[in-house]
């Protein structure tokens, strides 16, 4: 079985350290059907990332789908 889970925002930024801009590409496949990367999260993981100081220039998640038909 495919599973996912989303990572820690604190660990995110721990790999962020140091840089200031950011694009935030998910998927339209198994991470948008577990949640955990699909276009909502993207843009979660957006506005979290901006509220510690991030710049996202680019958030981007295609259709369920896009990758796997």
């Amino acid at each position: 079985m495919i599973a996912r889970t989303q990572k820690p925002i604190e660990e995110i930024l721990d790999y962020l350290d140091g840089k200031q801009e950011v694009v935030l590409y998910g998927c339209g496949g198994c991470v948008n059907i577990f949640h955990t990367g699909g276009e909502p999260e993207v843009k979660t993981m957006a506005k979290a990332l901006a509220e510690h100081g991030k710049q996202v220039l680019a958030a981007v998640a295609p259709p369920f789908g896009e990758f796997t038909g």
